[in-house]
């Protein structure tokens, strides 16, 4: 509440000036506007799946773990959150868990450790199906992969309780780091139909923020939990998330400060933007990359009968070693990202330090050694029209991109006029991103462009194990039997020095086979306002512990 200045007649000016002076130090520290292109489907944890959602919900509700990235490691660093604190026993199969006595539901309710057992419960029960269902593989586990509550947890008190794991499985604090919910107000629900409930847009959180008002594709607004442990006195008090759906309008409203923090910025947009006194450009690097997907099994053959046939162009893996030599990726990190990026050499990002294996270099642009193998393979122009051919089949195909995005695009005409100088013909299709990702999830394309985020902490299993069960996010179908094995040892508990051996092998027979043609690392560019003190641009977002902010 702004404090009204009462003046006296003889001093109407300077009352004048002290409550402009007023409104306009409400408006600069009391707010924070953080521009969004797209409104959020969901504020329910269970089922935030962007980035947006996923940081927004999460200052609604807490975890009972928070994290620090620390760059020098290139790694995370946890501590204790809605936990007081927690201890592993000796062997790491349970750690027990104490909570802060100090924690309340925005309707006055304490968080309890009936909470805690209870939404881990939720995440795992297959008929809610959360993001997080299947990931439980530590935990003691049935048949339909919920967790069996009675072998994982021991509720010892209200605030109190221990987590017990699998033998011989190698749990962290990222086992049990998802958002905590309230029981008392999920329960009221059917478990089928919490997808579409009223918690998912009005939230009983236990966060530093609360949702105060939420006008579809307008507005989000927080307000600050005057009763949370987390805020401090000068706390923001309100974070506003305007959506924005245009892009130039976002950015027109970032240099006329209408927003305070924006991301996703266009590299050709940095220039105009470091030239505002009052904005500082920051960027996130390696947490997202586009590939070049190369179906290594024949999409026609799975469709028909679910049968694993080898692709008849991309099942071969020195054929996908052509298509990489033949792609100029430097060219498009270059032009159109104007050096906001790095090239890929495998999908373990540079921003993991000590894991990535520096041995290794990005696979340079060489259309000769590109050739050679295509020959080498059988795959010639027999008839001087300029597309190879094997057998009578042509290297013909259709290059599938998203539509709305313009560096992938961008980046299909490229690959398109690349491939064309090795005999590929390719004929690009752009499809509405809904349309895409279906068919791509179905394995329908041959070739296609799109991109990945990277799992904080490091989580390879999911992306390229040939289990379907297992690999779900293995798009492509790729199959390497070694690596499987050196994936599930991964999992298993392994010291140190045997998982850096076990990372470097997987990163070998990745850059050896190119399952699919790894083009960039893509920064994520983030504009924000100078006032904003203690703000962190890190690989874990750029709202994380906003409830440090300060406006100066």
């Amino acid at each position: 509440m702004i404090t009204r200045i009462k003046a006296f007649s003889t001093l109407i000016l300077l009352s004048f000036l002290l409550l402009t002076c007023t409104k306009t130090h409400q408006k600069s520290t009391d707010r924070v506007v953080v521009g969004l292109q797209n409104d959020l489907e969901t504020l329910n944890p269970l089922y935030s799946m962007s980035e947006p959602e996923l940081n927004i919900s999460e200052l609604i509700y807490l975890s009972l773990a928070g994290h620090d990235w620390d760059a020098e490691l290139g790694t995370v660093t946890s501590y204790p959150l809605l936990a007081e604190e927690w201890k592993w026993n000796s062997d790491s199969t349970s750690v027990s868990i104490k909570l802060r006595d100090d924690v309340y539901w925005s309707d006055g309710k304490k968080v309890s450790s009936d909470d805690v057992v209870y939404s881990f419960d939720l995440y795992s029960d297959a008929n809610v199906q959360s993001r997080f269902f299947g990931i439980f593989s530590n935990y003691f586990t049935k048949p339909d992969l919920s967790i069996d509550l009675k072998k994982s947890f021991e509720k010892i008190n209200d605030l109190e309780l221990k987590i017990k794991f699998k033998p011989q499985s190698v749990p962290s604090v990222f086992d049990f780091d998802m958002p905590i919910l309230p029981k008392h107000i999920f329960e009221k629900n059917d478990r089928r139909e919490l997808a579409t409930s009223e918690i998912n847009v009005k939230p009983i959180g236990c966060g530093p923020y609360q949702l105060d008002n939420w006008t579809r594709n307008q507005n989000i607004r927080l307000v600050k939990n005057e009763n949370s442990f987390l805020i401090k006195e000068n706390s923001v008090k309100e974070i506003y998330f305007k959506i924005v759906p245009d892009y130039n309008s976002l950015l027109n409203q970032i240099m006329k400060g209408e927003i305070d923090l924006a991301q996703n910025i266009r590299p050709e947009d940095v220039a105009s933007l470091k030239s505002q006194v009052h904005l500082q450009i920051s960027s996130r690097k390696g947490r997202s990359y586009d590939y070049v997907g190369l179906n290594n099994i024949d999409p026609n053959e799975f469709q028909k009968s679910g049968k694993l046939s080898p692709n008849q162009y991309f099942g071969n893996a020195k054929i996908r070693m052509a298509v990489s030599l033949a792609i100029n990726r430097k060219s498009i990190l270059d032009e159109f990202l104007l050096g906001n990026g790095e090239l890929m050499v495998t999908p373990i990002s540079p921003i993991f330090k000590s894991e990535i294996d520096k041995s290794l270099n990005p696979i340079e642009y060489n259309l000769t050694k590109s050739r050679e193998i295509l020959r080498n393979e059988g795959w010639t122009d027999t008839n001087g029209d300029g597309i190879i051919e094997k057998n009578g089949k042509k290297f013909a195909l259709t290059l599938n991109v998203p539509s709305g995005n313009p560096l992938r695009t961008y980046s299909s005409t490229i690959v398109q006029n690349n491939l064309k100088a090795v005999g590929i013909d390719l004929q690009i299709a752009t499809l509405e991103p809904s349309i895409f990702f279906n068919k791509m999830f179905k394995k329908e394309f041959d070739i296609w462009i799109a991109g990945w985020g990277v799992p904080i902490p490091l989580d390879l299993k999911p992306y390229w194990h040939s289990n379907p069960s297992i690999g779900g996010a293995n798009i492509v179908s790729y199959t390497n039997k070694n690596l499987d094995k050196i994936l599930e040892q991964l999992s298993r508990k392994v010291s140190n020095n045997t998982r850096t051996e076990l990372l470097k092998q997987f990163q070998k027979i990745i850059a050896d086979e190119q399952p699919v043609s790894f083009l960039y690392w893509i920064d994520t560019i983030v504009a924000s306002n100078k006032k904003i003190q203690n703000l962190q641009i890190n690989p874990l977002g750029s709202v994380q512990q906003c409830w440090n902010w300060v406006i100066e």
